[in-house]
């Protein structure tokens, strides 16, 4: 197969797979028999979470063999690859428990560490946004161009792992009556297409874990985000790890540098 078929292969897999998982997701939405456990720390698992991973491992271990993967409820495969596939077959399962239709999967693919394409998918809007690196991002429905803001006007989301709740708390309070409003949304991925669709100005990251995220970094770069540490280096994911450093994801230069100047007494 020529490395452009290829590509094109792999992105419309991706695609699939997060299509046919998410109609998993709405099988079991609102599903009076549908089961939960929690893992600890308010992390949850699910039937849809595991159903969703499955059909997703099942298209992407069919059509990519050789293709090493992680996932958020199975973990590393066994075979070892310079192309790994990053899933969330779930991202937002707090939500999804609870009857709150705000989630969504998140399928990435890394060459040699490098993000190569993201794909994120949200069933119950069938919001679809994907991007390959160096192109810019593709959304199922048009989005706006970004306005510039007055300082303090940003909407911005905070996403936090598991293990940084006390971390959350003090950004959340240093923020407060400086922006325009705090998204805390439980669903990382989704943050990341509203902020690569011009609707919200900023995402800080603390801790948080990888699979929800390394897609959506994509696309909101290929959207013309910057992508940056506290300290101002871009980042660039150059070793995949189950938790990202803390990153402050923003629309420009403006807006990075008054969120920073906010929040970096406490990071």
């Amino acid at each position: 197969m020529h490395w452009v078929d290829k590509m094109k292969a792999e992105l419309e897999t991706a695609i699939e797979a997060c299509k046919k998982g998410g109609a998993v997701l709405e099988k079991f939405f609102n599903h009076p028999k549908t089961e939960f456990i929690d893992k600890g720390l308010g992390n949850i698992v699910s039937q849809a979470d595991l159903e969703s991973e499955k059909i997703i491992l099942n298209i992407l271990k069919k059509r990519f063999p050789d293709y090493a993967f992680y996932s958020e409820e199975a973990k590393f495969s066994k075979n070892q690859s310079d192309k790994l596939w990053v899933i969330d077959p779930l991202d937002g399962t707090s939500n999804f428990s609870i009857g709150i239709p705000h989630f969504g999967i998140s399928i990435a693919l890394l060459k040699s560490n490098q993000i190569s394409l993201g794909a994120i998918y949200q069933p119950t809007m069938n919001l679809l946004g994907y991007a390959e690196r160096g192109k810019k991002p593709v959304f199922n429905r048009p989005a706006p161009t970004p306005k510039e803001e007055k300082p303090n006007k940003q909407t911005i989301s905070i996403v936090a792992g598991y293990a940084s709740t006390e971390l959350q708390s003090q950004v959340t309070a240093g923020l407060s009556g400086q922006v325009k409003r705090i998204l805390t949304q439980w669903a990382p991925s989704l943050d990341y297409l509203l902020l690569s669709m011009g609707k919200i100005d900023s995402i800080i990251s603390l801790k948080s874990e990888s699979e929800d995220q390394i897609a959506g970094l994509l696309i909101a770069q290929e959207a013309g985000n910057i992508i940056r540490t506290v300290n101002g280096k871009d980042f660039e994911l150059k070793n995949f790890s189950e938790l990202l450093p803390i990153l402050i994801v923003s629309r420009n230069e403006k807006t990075f540098e008054e969120i920073r100047e906010l929040v970096k007494e406490y990071l």
